[in-house]
């Protein structure tokens, strides 16, 4: 099949429309602690697709371990 000049860019206009909405949608959970690990999850989804791994570290870790009882406001990952 012959592609053309800027055949892929409507391939990465859907993906970048999906991950916005996703972002979106996570900006709605109410919860600190829940929206965050849901950024971090779409953000880590497609860093793996890049053959990365990140791992949630600092205090998002910590508020998913202690289950809330400490409130991060940032996504620390390595």
């Amino acid at each position: 099949m012959a592609r053309g000049p800027g055949a892929g860019k409507h391939n990465r206009t859907a993906a970048t429309r999906s991950r916005r909405a996703a972002l979106e949608q996570a900006l709605s959970i109410e919860d600190v602690t829940e929206r965050l690990l849901e950024v971090a999850a779409i953000v880590g989804d497609e860093l793996t697709e890049t053959g990365l791994r990140p791992v949630v570290v600092g205090g998002l870790a910590v508020a998913y371990w202690t289950e809330a009882a400490v409130v991060s406001h940032d996504i620390d990952v390595l």
